[in-house]
């Protein structure tokens, strides 16, 4: 018996256990229950029921502070009033007065229209039309209180009529009939464009970085990028001579880098180029293109990538000394120390003028904007863009690939492309039966502004009250505020719309 088995227990060991056991649950409950009271008395509600103070609380005889809007505008006011020419206030020491009292006592100045207040505007001055927009376009959206059911589904008769009226262009307002809205609204979403692979979209070709992703399968076929790319350069010199003879209005060329809008106005030829890098347009300057940047508002730009840039001062020779002195000896100390001004790229003196002019706040945004406006240097841009490896991506999906040519008319090579059209009927919300159902229309896609122009006509036709929407891309709506893009009502082709 001295070998006990170790699993064998003794009664009064068992009895000791579970006597510790059960004053640890009871020390547990009490342990709790002041858990609890204390945490009611944080929540304002005490064991004998009455309420806590609150110690952020306004008291009962004070007023809360207004909010901050309020006491904004009464500052301005009381800033205003006291600029102006008006006797002064006399107040006594004893007397507290707020500050819209104090407003309330000082007289208002008169009104001119000096004082920066804005005349009422008549509302009849503005166009029924829908304005001229340059910028490119990926989707319109319409809202009605009517549906959109007569836009789709089309018959074989109807789209046959309707790519019949958007190739020879024949463009006729007026009608009203439900065959005839449907050929019109068929034609509306269609354009030409070049290169068409099924299989990539190539528009819009400006994507993020994280958008990228691999690389295409024609990446690896040299012979069939180089064939691609012979059959853009075709098409893009055919569709050039056709908008300077006049007969093609604009077009696009869309990069992974920039946007090029070519126009026909006043038996001139112009482009309007965005965003650009000061690399680009050195470049452009080295091939003899002249060019201004409009929507640049530094004063003082340098000579290097402005054309019509103020003067700049010229050091003089003593000044030149000097500076050739101090590069010398600086030079001279970095070879004792066994070095080179070479390896040292924040001595470069053009990396220094860069960083000082402080160029990199502009490329690569809407000041980046470059307005080419003489026929000599358009041409001498289409030629830069033929031979541009820049226009061209190095890696992702648009590796090899060259850039979208985007036209209302056709020309050599060009794809008929159309618009994805979705018409539905918005949810409702079933606790509000009184709100009026609402209807949508989307149309996406590459959409010009001969497709926005004409898509309005059509649907103000059935839907006068319709609500539109726009979604923009936002690396081309720079091309509107250039010089190039007046005179709009002297584009013939957009004259009817």
């Amino acid at each position: 018996m001295a070998d006990q088995s170790p699993s064998w227990k003794k009664p009064l060991r068992v009895l000791k256990v579970s006597k510790k056991k059960k004053k640890k649950s009871e020390c547990d409950v009490e342990d709790i229950n002041e858990c609890a009271a204390q945490r009611q008395a944080m929540n304002g509600k005490s064991l004998g029921g009455i309420k806590r103070k609150n110690p952020f609380g306004c008291p009962g005889n004070k007023q809360p502070t207004p909010p901050l809007e309020e006491s904004r505008e009464n500052v301005d006011e009381l800033f205003a009033r006291l600029h102006s020419d008006t006797p002064e206030v006399q107040l006594s020491e004893n007397v507290q007065i707020s500050v819209p009292d104090l407003l309330s006592s000082i007289p208002n100045p008169p009104v001119t229209p000096q004082a920066g207040i804005a005349e009422p505007v008549d509302l009849e001055t503005y166009s029924p039309t829908f304005p001229m927009d340059w910028s490119l376009k990926t989707k319109i959206r319409f809202l009605s209180d009517r549906p959109f059911q007569w836009c789709c589904p089309l018959k074989s008769s109807e789209e046959a009529k309707g790519l019949e009226t958007f190739v020879k262009d024949e463009w006729v307002e007026g009608s009203i009939g439900e065959d005839t809205l449907k050929q019109d609204f068929h034609a509306c979403c269609m354009l030409w464009t070049h290169p068409h692979l099924p299989w990539l979209n190539l528009f819009p070709r400006m994507v993020p970085d994280g958008k990228i992703g691999k690389s295409n399968c024609l990446s690896k076929d040299e012979a069939a990028l180089s064939a691609i790319q012979s059959m853009w350069a075709e098409s893009f010199t055919s569709l050039f001579q056709q908008l300077r003879a006049g007969s093609c209005p604009y077009f696009y060329v869309c990069t992974h880098q920039f946007t090029v809008l070519f126009r026909h106005v006043n038996d001139e030829i112009c482009a309007v180029l965005t965003p650009s890098t000061r690399g680009f347009r050195q470049s452009m300057l080295s091939e003899g293109i002249d060019f201004t940047m409009p929507l640049n508002k530094k004063d003082k730009i340098g000579e290097k990538d402005h054309v019509e840039s103020s003067p700049i001062e010229v050091p003089d020779e003593a000044k030149r000394g000097e500076d050739d002195e101090t590069d010398e000896s600086n030079s001279l100390w970095l070879q004792d120390l066994g070095l080179d001004k070479k390896q040292f790229k924040a001595l470069n003196p053009e990396r220094l003028q860069f960083t000082k002019e402080n160029w990199r706040e502009i490329d690569q945004h809407a000041e980046s904007c470059v307005n080419v406006s003489t026929p000599q240097d358009t041409v001498a841009l289409f030629n830069f863009l033929l031979n541009c490896r820049s226009c061209i991506a190095n890696s992702g999906v648009q590796l090899g690939l060259p850039p979208t040519l985007l036209s209302p008319l056709p020309f050599k090579g060009a794809v008929l492309d159309s618009l994805q059209v979705r018409a539905s009927a918005m949810m409702q919300d079933p606790s509000r039966p009184d709100v009026q159902r609402r209807y949508r229309l989307e149309v996406s896609g590459a959409l010009l502004p001969s497709n926005c122009q004409r898509l309005m006509q059509v649907l103000r036709r059935v839907h006068q009250n319709a609500s539109v929407s726009f979604t923009t891309v936002e690396e081309s709506t720079a091309l509107n505020c250039a010089p190039c893009s007046t005179g709009l009502h002297e584009l013939s082709h957009v004259e009817h719309l």
